[in-house]
């Protein structure tokens, strides 16, 4: 979501570009945008992989299971893979305690 938010910034800003004093700021933003993408799909994949080793499903039924739940609660893909994700990290440290 906030690298479509970054997007829709930026992209209207392309005459700005050309301005040297907007350069730096611009570039963070454009940083950022790509990072937030690359986030996303990070959280995404670790999620289908804690389905499939609890599950035993396969790569794709894990990955519908999560979008199944993720529209029924109506719910972004990336916030319910990232709910999940910090959900199985802190159930893992509870139990090394």
């Amino acid at each position: 979501m906030l690298s479509h938010q970054l997007k829709a910034i930026t992209s209207p800003l392309s005459p700005i570009r050309e301005q040297p004093q907007w350069g730096p700021l611009l570039a963070v933003l454009d940083k950022h945008a790509a990072g937030a993408s690359g986030s996303t799909r990070a959280a995404i994949d670790q999620a289908i992989g804690i389905i499939r080793s609890r599950s035993g499903l396969s790569a794709e039924a894990a990955f519908d299971r999560l979008t199944q739940f993720s529209q029924s609660e109506n719910v972004k893909l990336h916030i319910v893979a990232e709910h999940l994700v910090e959900e199985a990290v802190r159930r893992a440290r509870a139990r090394q305690r």
